[in-house]
């Protein structure tokens, strides 16, 4: 009885430390795909990536190598990016919960989303190394880091300690 109370005891840690079912190097090459030489992400309209955020959108944008700097570092208010993969199980566990943080902040705080398998420079300059990771900007500069799966509200709280 004992060992499988401890069975269940190691098993239950296992499960605790989801952050690091991902765990993975980041590649920071620039690779360019010769099928799409402008650098924008499929499925998303070149026009409406590029354009400057006047007000914040209420859905998660998705980001690029390209569009980065415009929409993230020289953005006019916070903004959190969530670095992931397709691959990822707790980042598709993730999305849903950014989805409904980016609505619930009423464009009062930018969201976005950037797969790191193909955009490797930016996940690369900010050593992303473990997914899924939310970044906060504040200013164009990273003032908070969250690795792995998080709730819903402790996510918010992160956002709203880095708006004052």
């Amino acid at each position: 009885m004992l060992y499988r109370v401890i069975a269940l005891l190691i098993v239950a840690v296992g499960l605790l430390s989801i952050p690091s079912a991902c765990h993975r190097e980041s590649v920071a090459t620039e690779s360019k795909d010769a099928s799409n030489p402008t650098g924008h992400v499929a499925g998303v309209a070149a026009e409406s990536a590029e354009k400057p955020l006047s007000k914040g959108p209420t859905e998660v944008i998705t980001l690029s190598d390209a569009n980065f700097d415009k929409l993230v570092l020289k953005a006019d208010r916070l903004v959190v990016v969530d670095f992931y993969a397709d691959w990822c199980k707790p980042c598709k566990a993730l999305a849903p919960r950014i989805a409904e943080l980016a609505k619930e902040n009423k464009g009062d705080v930018v969201f976005g989303k950037l797969d790191t398998d193909a955009n490797g420079k930016v996940s690369g300059k900010y050593t992303v190394r473990a997914l899924p990771t939310v970044m906060i900007f504040k200013n164009g500069k990273p003032v908070d880091t969250l690795v792995g799966l998080w709730p819903k509200d402790y996510i918010q709280k992160k956002i709203d300690s880095a708006s004052r």
